[in-house]
């Protein structure tokens, strides 16, 4: 049975955390600029990201983590100020377990609970005396009852030395900081391999950083409904608990009996309408639901049943842990921060113009219809001619403009004559338009950004290096405009073409290409992948935009 547990949770894991990513990189990987999601979409869809990865560690902090302790100090609490009862043993068994080279077994107690009423309850024991065979049937054992039953466990031997599982509180521990780091390290690792500075907005809907954890609570929320269902069959829940040890015994009167219409391993549920008298003689009526096995249908009962019932009808609750993991994501929040994570959500604000198609920016000359003036005339109308639409000026091709571009730029006031350096990338678009950050030669602390439209460059908002990711500094991502050399574009751009039109039954035209500065000055031109009808290309440049 637990090498098929472990199974089914290894299988899981699987399809909640490798199997996105396969589907995510096969099909999505990587994005053109045109697919990235508006910063505003980006940064709801990190806040869910982030939401969904909380919840899962609340709940393992909650159920794994701290649980333990919590039921230790349950039972110590029940040592310390438990009711004492003397319980006869009814049916005693080995379980077959050994713990420390001492049996454990497995009793079946009847006492009083807290209200004078005879009960039944089975529990596990470690005889660490066995000579002295106090578990024999028949046998009475001191034991004490919680004063305020509810969460298992209620019940415990005199005398008893409860001992906390510190190497399995350890292992789930390490296990949890893996998670962590891990999870971390994925955040990390995605923003440094798909911002390529614009942020966040490489987040859509089917990102494994979105999905991973979608599933994950997904199966954490069908795992919660199921121990609710079957703590409710079989009346382990909290409140069953509960009214087992506090309940006052009476006799009811059966009013009406009728299946719910739910099975569960096709056994009906059963509802009772019930009606009692407390113990101030006041007649009260209950509902109860309990799922019958075939086998018992026809001894349903019909007049009289005992029942117990509680005055107080108080539900325990479990201790939770809001202090333990405010205090989790507190640190978790400080090193995000230190981390550079608010300079994250400000390169994905910034890149809102960087995303923006080039449709939805200003039309150039070349892209405005041709416009021609009806002249009233009595005559008819004669049929209207299809004029020809002039072809747009392709920057990505014409290496004319990008080196008048170039030249236009370094004898810009305040550029001439001065060693230019590039931040971070360039961008080329085929309607025309440049954008490039350049260190200001005069205060090398600063880099503005530059754009060329229309054939003419203008100097734009000031950039803020630290905005972006930790990995990326004017130290680590600068190097010299002469490095970068803008015959390359039209290389790059005739290479993914060609790819395009060798993979796509209607490939789209190329609109734009951009390079991007690495650690120590290395060029990369980027898009270098082609996702056809039926394969995905990966394409290597040099930094002269040669396919290698």
């Amino acid at each position: 049975m637990k090498a098929y547990l472990w199974f089914l949770g290894a299988l899981m894991l699987f399809f909640a955390l490798p199997f996105p990513c396969l589907i995510y990189f096969g099909t999505s990987w990587p994005l053109d600029v045109g697919d990235r999601s508006a910063p505003g979409l980006a940064l709801g869809l990190l806040a869910t990201s982030l939401t969904l990865w909380l919840v899962l560690l609340y709940a393992f902090l909650h159920y794994l983590l701290l649980a333990p302790p919590r039921a230790l100090q349950r039972v110590r609490s029940i040592i310390a100020d438990g009711e004492p009862r003397s319980a006869r043993i009814e049916q005693a068994e080995q379980t077959g377990v050994q713990m420390r080279g001492f049996a454990q077994w497995r009793l079946q107690l009847a006492f009083d609970n807290l209200s004078g009423t005879p009960i039944t309850e089975t529990m596990i024991v470690v005889d660490s005396k066995p000579q002295l065979q106090r578990f024999a049937v028949g046998n009475q054992v001191d034991v004490l009852l919680s004063r305020t039953p509810g969460t298992s466990p209620n019940l415990m031997l005199e005398g008893a030395q409860p001992e906390l599982d510190r190497a399995s509180l350890w292992r789930r521990a390490i296990g949890g900081l893996v998670g962590i780091v891990g999870g971390a390290a994925a955040y990390v690792m995605a923003y440094r391999l798909q911002s390529d500075g614009m942020g966040w907005t490489f987040l859509g809907f089917g990102h494994p950083l979105l999905i991973c954890p979608l599933v994950l609570c997904s199966y954490l929320i069908a795992m919660r409904l199921l121990a609710r269902l079957l703590a409710g069959t079989l009346q382990i829940d909290a409140r069953s608990e509960a009214l087992k040890y506090r309940g006052i015994g009476a006799e009811a009167r059966v009013l009406d009996v009728r299946q719910t219409g739910t099975y569960v391993n096709e056994q009906p549920q059963v509802e009772f309408k019930l009606e009692y008298l407390d113990r101030e003689g006041n007649v009260q009526h209950a509902s109860v639901r309990r799922f019958v096995a075939l086998l018992e249908l026809a001894n349903i009962p019909r007049g009289q049943v005992d029942i117990l019932y509680d005055p107080d009808d108080r539900r325990s609750r479990p201790v939770s842990t809001p202090l333990v993991f405010a205090g989790v994501v507190l640190a978790l929040a400080g090193a995000a921060t230190a981390g550079g994570a608010l300079q994250t959500v400000n390169a994905t604000l910034r890149g809102t113009a960087s995303t923006t198609p080039a449709d939805a920016m200003q039309q150039d000359p070349w892209e405005q219809p041709l416009r021609t003036t009806a002249i009233a005339t009595p005559r008819a109308a004669p049929e209207a001619m299809q004029l020809p639409r002039r072809a747009r000026p392709n920057l990505l091709l014409d290496t004319e403009r990008l080196q008048a571009a170039r030249q236009a730029l370094e004898a810009m006031p305040g550029l001439a004559g001065e060693r230019l350096i590039v931040f971070h990338s360039i961008h080329f678009h085929d309607d025309g338009r440049i954008d490039i950050d350049l260190v200001d030669p005069q205060q090398p602390g600063h880099v503005d950004a530059y754009h060329y439209q229309r054939g003419q460059w203008r100097k734009g908002d000031a950039v803020n290096p630290q905005q972006f990711a930790p990995t990326i500094t004017l130290r680590r991502s600068s190097t010299a405009l002469a490095n970068i050399d803008f015959d390359a574009v039209p290389r790059v751009v005739q290479a993914l073409q060609q790819q395009r039109n060798a993979l796509m039954r209607t490939p789209a035209d190329v609109g734009h290409v951009y390079v991007v500065i690495r650690k120590g000055g290395k060029l990369v031109w980027l898009p270098d992948e082609v996702a056809g009808d039926h394969q995905t290309v990966r394409l290597r440049f040099d930094a002269k935009g040669n396919l290698q």
